[in-house]
């Protein structure tokens, strides 16, 4: 809404009692914005011929080891909730006490 705010003191400066006209044109193209914004989100892989299921695929082939890194952290006993009560909380790294 910034975009709006900003627009309606511009139009308040330069032409004074017709800011209400930039409300009314917000509000019928915003709906439009919203739309094109899915459609083209919908059909850009079908206009640069892009396989989206085929590039999931791939990005996660090459990513697999990362993640399979991260789960094995996620799943490792030191980093278990009770291991760590004695450090202190919203602490992100791994508790240097065991």
């Amino acid at each position: 809404m910034p975009a709006l705010t900003g627009a309606i003191e511009i139009v308040k400066r330069l032409v004074p009692g017709s800011s209400g006209n930039v409300s009314a044109a917000y509000g019928i193209v915003y709906p439009y914005s919203m739309i094109s914004i899915v459609l083209v989100v919908q059909f850009l892989p079908k206009l640069l011929r892009r396989n989206v299921v085929a590039e999931k695929a791939a990005w996660t082939a090459r990513h697999k080891v990362q993640l399979a890194g991260l789960v094995t952290k996620l799943l490792t006993p030191a980093y278990a909730p009770s291991r760590r009560s004695h450090c202190p909380p919203g602490a992100v790294v791994r508790c240097p006490h065991p």
